[in-house]
């Protein structure tokens, strides 16, 4: 929270026009004050997280889209980093564990577009689709 603070205090028109990713952990709570100072700084958010709790380890891609979207439904995350599990953990990210992130970041922008946009056409033909039976399993991984 320091460091945005100080990030936010700093910056003096003309404003860069530069994404800010550096929320990294911080409680929900916390996240909400967070989210204050950095909306103070008119520029995109592109948050790495925030990561919401450190009992997530090896789940680093879950608690970072957890994270992502509670910053995103107080509007400020407008890029979402795909995080891989190994974060944190001194692992190199397979192809695997980076397909995991990118498909958890997908998720989170899903949700926070549902709140932002108020656009719920997909999730209401994934519905219809599942309900008639013609929805099978893995087919709409990637409508997001």
């Amino acid at each position: 929270m320091t460091f945005a603070l100080l990030t936010v205090s700093r910056w003096r028109p003309p404003r860069p026009h530069a994404n800010y990713s550096r929320s990294g952990h911080a409680r929900p709570k916390d996240i909400k004050r967070l989210a204050v100072l950095l909306r103070a700084s008119g520029t995109p958010i592109m948050p790495l997280g925030p990561i919401p709790t450190d009992t997530a380890i090896g789940q680093y891609h879950i608690s970072s889209a957890i994270g992502a979207v509670l910053l995103g439904l107080e509007g400020c995350a407008h890029i979402l980093a795909a995080v891989t599990r190994e974060e944190h953990t001194g692992g190199i990210p397979s192809v695997e564990s980076t397909i995991e992130a990118i498909a958890a970041a997908r998720v989170a922008a899903r949700v926070i577009d549902l709140d932002q946009l108020d656009d719920d056409e997909s999730d209401q033909s994934i519905v219809n689709a599942r309900s008639n039976g013609s929805l099978h399993s893995g087919q709409a991984q990637w409508r997001l």
